[in-house]
């Protein structure tokens, strides 16, 4: 079984970590190779320097396309917030969603079942600025107005690149310290039972210890969602398991249309280490393959 994943960066790397480890450990039915695709269109630019959203889209459904034709994976992950809000505006949806899982759901549809019994909460959704100028998060959760006191969409943009370059970094910590602010001064205008943070990028699961820590100074309840824990959940009931318990070859590999920095690529092997030595190394000896995908370079804001 062959599983592609993708990210707008690396923070759907450390999913594939786990998902590697998991495998290793377990008794899959077959071998299974797990390829990374780092979906990063350019060295200096991210796809929220695009400005125009037809472009972000046909840039992501070039990258899927060459995905499937260079790769043909049995399975397409989006482990990316901003990409999975990309994939239903591309042309080929229909042609991929039955081979593809994206990540939405698992920050929206699952956060409301553990929350349907309750009343009054303050939902905080921190992600890029193209997951929050989407509004799929807050269209979704506005159907329940009875949980769901307030929706405070957070864009936090500036917090992904901070992440992958140093994510203990004291900018680092300002960023998340900013983003829990806009909370804390939700909370001082009105009363709710109770506080809520999505984590819409899966990169800020790094540093979730940096979120708890600021939000533990909060006067309510607070609770912090990490669809990446679900989306991980997920994948692991799609690979079926062994009666026998045969050993199976897993693989995990990296692959990126962009040179990945030497700075970036020790900050990133540091967030996973703890997770998987073989994803350090296959991090390391990335595949570097500039036309892996073409991209109009002056779709960019500079």
């Amino acid at each position: 079984m062959k599983i592609a994943l993708t990210d707008s960066g690396f923070g759907g790397l450390g999913i594939a970590a786990e998902l590697y480890e998991y495998l290793k450990t377990g008794h899959p039915a077959f071998p299974v190779e797990i390829i990374y695709v780092n979906g990063l269109p350019h060295e200096r630019y991210g796809y929220n320097s695009i400005p125009e959203i037809e472009d972000k889209v046909n840039t992501f459904g070039s990258l899927l396309k060459n995905i499937e034709n260079r790769l043909n994976p049995d399975l397409i992950v989006i482990a990316c917030n901003t990409l999975s809000v990309l994939f239903g505006k591309t042309d080929i949806y229909k042609q991929f969603t039955g081979k593809t899982v994206d990540i939405l759901k698992f920050g929206t549809a699952t956060v409301l079942q553990r929350y349907k019994n309750e009343t009054d909460i303050l939902l905080a959704i921190a992600g890029s600025k193209t997951t929050i100028n989407s509004q799929i998060h807050s269209d979704f959760y506005q159907n329940f107005p009875l949980v769901f006191k307030t929706i405070l969409p957070i864009a936090c943009t500036e917090l992904i690149t901070a992440i992958e370059r140093d994510s203990k970094s004291g900018n680092t910590r300002h960023l998340v310290t900013k983003c829990v602010r806009s909370v804390a001064d939700e909370i001082g205008s009105n009363d709710y039972s109770a506080a809520v943070l999505v984590l819409a990028c899966t990169h800020f699961p790094y540093v979730e210890y940096l979120f708890r820590n600021a939000l533990s100074r909060l006067s309510i309840k607070t609770f912090i969602q990490n669809p990446n824990i679900d989306l991980l959940e997920y994948l692991k009931t799609l690979i079926p398991t062994a009666k026998c318990h045969k050993k199976q070859e897993i693989t995990i590999q990296v692959i990126s249309k962009t040179a990945i920095e030497y700075f970036r690529m020790q900050s990133i092997a540091s967030l996973i280490e703890s997770i998987s030595e073989n994803a350090v190394r296959a991090l390391h000896n990335y595949q570097y393959n500039p036309g892996f995908y073409t991209v109009d370079v002056n779709i960019f804001k500079k």
